[in-house]
């Protein structure tokens, strides 16, 4: 897809599979205020340009938030990694 030669191609349907689910987590109703008094739970992702996290009470999800990460950034996540292994 990143290569020259092959054309970059993006229906309605790739859109719509991308709208759906950003659509669900950023629409204000489907997250729930914080309770003081529960316990959240935190899910952490990361792969080697974008890091994630959600915070979840209940099974309902409190927040949420996702960086991409620089070229610098990349680079010590990389490093990190090979030091840990």
């Amino acid at each position: 897809m990143t290569r020259g030669h092959v054309p970059f191609m993006w229906g309605e349907n790739h859109q719509r599979c991308f709208d759906t689910p950003r659509d669900s987590v950023t629409n204000e109703s489907e997250l729930e205020y914080f309770g003081t008094q529960i316990t959240p739970v935190l899910e952490v992702d990361a792969s080697i340009k974008c890091l994630g996290a959600a915070m979840i009470q209940c099974n309902k999800l409190v927040a949420f938030a996702s960086k991409s990460l620089t070229d610098a950034e990349s680079g010590i996540l990389a490093s990190s990694a090979t030091f840990w292994q």
